[in-house]
Parts: C-alpha cells; structure tokens; sequence
C-alpha cells in the first residue's frame, strides 16, 4: 500500500512539468506614449504606421503618405507641430543621406513651430489630414542599399 501512494504522489508530482513540457508561451510587449493634452493618431484613431517610400528605377523615391489626426482636450487652443530634427534617409551601406520633407495637412513641416489653429479642431479632433513624407532633391541617382530614417513630430499645445 505505501509502494502505491508513493508511485501515486511521484506521478503527481511530474505532472505539472509534464504539462509544461506540451504548453507554449508568448511574450506580447505592450507600450503607450501618453501626452493628456495633444496628440497625433492615425485617422481611425489608432497608432501611427512605418512609413515605406518604395523607388522606381529611372524615377526614383516615391512620396508615402498616411491619414492622421490632431486631438487635443483645449478647446481654446490650437496645436503647434514641429520636427525635432531635420528629416533624413540613410544609407546602411555607405552612410550616404538623402534629406526628407514632413508635409502636414499641405504644410511643410520644420524645426520651426508650424500653427494648427483651433478652428480645425471638433470635439477634440481635426478632420483627417494627410501626413507625407518625400525626398527633397532628386533620388534617380540613389546608390544601392537599406535606406532607414526617423520622423521625431513635436507637438505642444499652442499659447494663441
């Protein structure tokens, strides 16, 4: 009687790390940058995208694009956008730089304060805007390689 229970508690106790030997597990990262007074969001309101600029050979770096969103919870204020930092591609290949241009809502975006006035807002929220990205000289020319880049956008609510 005491050789079953002990072969009983010995199954037992394997049990768990037999089970886990058939499971699988996931790592799911998680992240939110939250500002509660201005932000910018796709135009279903969800997170902004990567944006991919294919080329054509002969023509070069087409222009990519995504509808977005201004929110804000001042009804009194509009939004300034700026860039933190003039936009560029890089090569990974040979560092080579291609200089980029950041159009909001058909306004070419700089390091300067770019006024978004309070007008355009309703509810919280613009309309949806077209944010662009493009290349601001020609890129027939470009060189062979991964060309990666970032857009760093400032938003801050405006003071007029």
């Amino acid at each position: 009687m005491v050789k079953i229970k002990y072969t009983f508690l010995s199954a037992l106790a394997a049990f768990p790390f037999l089970a886990s030997a058939a499971t699988g597990t996931a790592t799911i990262n998680i992240s939110a940058d939250v500002n509660p007074a201005v932000a910018i969001l796709s135009a279903n309101n969800t997170a902004l995208t990567d944006l991919q600029l294919s080329f054509i050979p002969g023509v070069g770096l087409n222009t990519a694009s995504e509808m977005v969103r201004l929110a804000s919870n001042d009804t009194q204020h509009g939004v300034d956008v700026s860039l933190a930092n003039d936009v560029q591609l890089t090569n990974s290949a040979d560092a080579s730089t291609v200089p980029m241009s950041v159009i909001l809502a058909g306004k070419t975006l700089s390091t300067k304060v770019t006024p978004y006035d309070k007008t355009l807002f309703a509810d919280g929220e613009t309309s949806p805007m077209q944010l662009s990205v493009k290349a601001t000289g020609d890129t027939k020319a470009l060189t062979a390689g991964h060309y990666t880049g970032v857009i760093n956008l400032v938003l801050a609510q405006s003071t007029n």
